[in-house]
């Protein structure tokens, strides 16, 4: 399973890598894969998505999320009535339209599902196989 899950998760950082159409050559580099088994291996998880060794690890995965969602500035033009230190806090998603909105994450993991079912169910059956043959 560890092996399947291996793949999968190379699969899905290359595809993200792939994806990332602006220049930005740390935030290709911060695509990683990370699996962990619990209860002595009866549980695994694997997760794929941003992690750096850097000081700026927070900057990357916070310039992620913004490509992936979007954001959503203040219409220009429209009045407000807040003053003071944080007039801007109030003035998020008060309408206007998402820019810089690629989901080029949401679109990996969305492609990418229908092969991790199959790469799974192929592990097990070779699993099955090795524990029949001994």
């Amino acid at each position: 399973m560890r092996k399947a899950l291996r793949k999968l998760g190379e699969r899905l950082a290359l595809r993200i890598r792939s994806n990332i159409f602006w220049n930005s050559k740390k935030l290709r580099r911060a695509v990683k894969t990370k699996i962990k088994s619990y209860k002595r291996g009866k549980i695994i998880w694997m997760g794929t998505g941003f992690l750096n060794d850097n000081s700026d690890d927070w900057r990357l995965k916070v310039k992620a999320h913004a490509y992936n969602n979007g954001w959503v500035p203040y219409p220009k033009g429209r009045p407000t009535n807040r003053k003071g230190k944080g007039w801007r806090k109030g003035l998020r998603r008060l309408g206007g339209t998402k820019i810089y909105q690629t989901e080029f994450l949401t679109r990996v993991y969305k492609d990418t599902l229908p092969q991790a079912t199959d790469m799974l169910l192929d592990a097990v059956t070779e699993a099955v196989k090795e524990v029949s043959t001994k």
